[in-house]
């Protein structure tokens, strides 16, 4: 079950503008000027229940959507029906904009709700082209657009040079050394429960649970549900 609606009170709209200022597409932004931003931009919005589909592989997209609270999988399968997660994200981050803003209409991916979320939806093509009042953040707005592109992009690459790599434990090896990395520290939290994980590097879940039990008794790294320690850097490289 879902319901949308726009922006119908000014209360509304302010609460709506205190959460979605500290959205990346925001950045630079005041809380003042978001409130006639999204006014500008037409913004919309829905609630999902956990397990819904947001957006199915196929579907028109018209959108870009924006969390506001909950979490969501992107996911996209094969001809075969092998499922494989290109991402997982969660409040204030922002989905469907590299599609629209390839010209994509048809979506590759499904988006799926793993919690019950709400959800703003702004049109793309109001993102790009000046309002008739030409507001002046709206320039700030499209060099926002243009980071988080860039970043995703990177993001994507590195996944890309995990699928390069042939083996199972080069693969989660790879992953986990990156994620320490990210995290500044050796014991660190990741995104994913086992089976997003074998998902997201497109390996056996079983066969994934192994390796990560031999590389504990290895004493490589030790982990409990999705946080991790490796304890044998230099062994691991």
């Amino acid at each position: 079950m879902q319901d949308r609606n726009d922006i119908q009170s000014t209360g509304q709209l302010r609460l709506a503008a205190a959460l979605l200022s500290k959205a990346q597409l925001f950045e630079g932004i005041s809380k003042e000027e978001l409130e006639s931003l999204l006014l500008c931009l037409g913004a919309s919005f829905r609630s999902y229940v956990k397990g819904q589909y947001l957006i199915s592989a196929g579907d028109t997209i018209r959108s870009i959507g924006i969390i506001m609270s909950g979490t969501v999988d992107i996911v996209k399968e094969d001809a075969l029906g092998r499922r494989s997660i290109v991402n997982k994200l969660g409040p204030l981050d922002m989905f469907a904009e590299a599609m629209v803003c390839a010209g994509i209409s048809i979506s590759p991916v499904s988006v799926q709700s793993l919690s019950a979320l709400r959800i703003c939806y702004i049109d793309y093509h109001k993102v790009v082209r000046s309002c008739g009042s030409a507001c002046g953040f709206h320039s700030r707005l499209i060099q926002n657009m243009l980071h988080i592109l860039a970043v995703k992009a990177i993001i994507f690459n590195k996944k890309l040079d995990y699928l390069l790599l042939k083996g199972m434990r080069e693969r989660i090896t790879a992953y986990l050394l990156d994620q320490s990395a990210g995290s500044g520290s050796l014991e660190f939290k990741i995104p994913f429960n086992r089976e997003e994980m074998a998902d997201f590097l497109a390996v056996d879940r079983s066969a994934m649970s192994r390796e990560l039990g031999k590389m504990r008794n290895e004493g490589l790294i030790d982990f409990r549900k999705n946080r991790f320690v490796i304890l044998d850097k230099k062994r691991l490289l």
